[in-house]
């Protein structure tokens, strides 16, 4: 339980009225929703810092900058609690289980693991689970192009390892920098996930291969369905890697049908009665990703449909799918 914000004592002279009363309003707000500062700071992307001073009204110059930024995180929270925005629970579906599975097989096995899926299907949502879950596991989210120095030195960050460098005033070069996390990760049964692992360059990987040697622990690739190719075939870009990985399902094309029934039934939670024929055309409109169903298909029959007094039924979700997201149905399949 969040410990209860106290208003502050003195206000420097830098506070307009308008400025301490927003402060009250802030205080009284993060009071009553049970919201650390920290998180408040978080979402309104002010330093902790700079927010604490702000919120105990000794902030030395003027604040209004900083507390407009506080006011609009907190208008905008108001907003998602009053239309209902909320993330959907989580729920285990067949592309989570395939997901867990590759990573304890390499956390186990000290090996590599590949999880190839296309997009939308769940695959990071898995991962992170995996992460929560696990104190030992070090997550890294790709971005395009990522070379082994901004690999290396997220490792340094995540790690907490320790750099010895050559010359005091410099930050380490890539070979410090892998002797720092390869001696504070070396037989501590830790696991490295990198997620869009397709996208990193080809040395990148070399690197993480390496450090996954000399350190003696596991490592699990995902990405799309263009990351297995790229490893399986021993003259791709990371082919040495093949050959050291442990579990490897088959690409994930999409959720199956029951995904998208468990899905559907958490999104919605118990104010609605998910009929046969509304399961049928949530999973005929999403067309196999999850992503689709509950960020955007599920959302969309809500805020266009259900809040406006519509009844949940097919109808509904076909026409939301179609004129509101422009979604297409999938042909169903009919048997002769």
């Amino acid at each position: 339980m969040t410990n209860k914000i106290e208003y502050p004592e003195k206000w420097h002279d830098s506070y307009t009225h308008r400025n301490r009363q927003d402060v009250l309003n802030a205080i009284d707000w993060m009071n009553k929703h049970q919201r650390s500062q920290a998180k408040l700071a978080k979402a309104c992307h002010v330093s902790a810092t700079t927010f604490n001073n702000i919120i105990k009204g000794s902030y030395p110059s003027q604040p209004l900058h900083h507390i407009r930024k506080i006011m609009d995180a907190i208008k905008l929270s108001d907003q998602r609690q009053k239309e209902g925005v909320h993330d959907c629970p989580f729920v285990e579906t067949s592309v989570y289980r395939t997901v867990i599975a590759a990573c304890k097989r390499a956390h186990l096995y000290r090996n590599f693991s590949v999880v190839s899926a296309f997009v939308g299907t769940g695959k990071t949502r898995g991962l992170k689970q995996y992460a929560a879950d696990n104190s030992n596991v070090i997550l890294l989210e790709a971005t395009p192009d990522m070379n082994a120095g901004v690999l290396v030195s997220e490792l340094v960050d995540k790690t907490n390892a320790i750099v010895h460098k050559s010359n005091r005033y410099a930050v380490g070069t890539k070979a410090e920098k892998v002797v720092a996390v390869v001696n504070v990760l070396r037989n501590t049964d830790s696991l490295i996930i990198l997620d869009e692992a397709e996208t990193v360059c080809t040395a990148t990987l070399e690197y993480l291969r390496r450090i996954s040697d000399k350190a003696n622990i596991g490592v699990v690739l995902a990405g799309t369905e263009r990351l297995k190719p790229l490893i399986k075939d021993p003259r791709g870009r990371f082919g040495q890697i093949s050959s050291r990985v442990g579990f490897w399902p088959p690409v994930i094309q999409g959720i199956t049908e029951d995904d998208a029934a468990a899905l559907s039934a958490a999104a919605f939670g118990d104010n609605e009665a998910l009929s046969d024929d509304v399961l049928n055309a949530l999973w005929q409109m999403c067309d196999g990703s999850a992503r689709v169903l509950v960020s955007a298909l599920i959302p969309g029959v809500k805020d266009y449909g259900l809040k406006k007094g519509s009844e949940l039924s097919p109808e509904l979700i076909i026409e939301v799918g179609q004129k509101v997201l422009g979604f297409t149905p999938r042909p169903v399949r009919k048997d002769f």
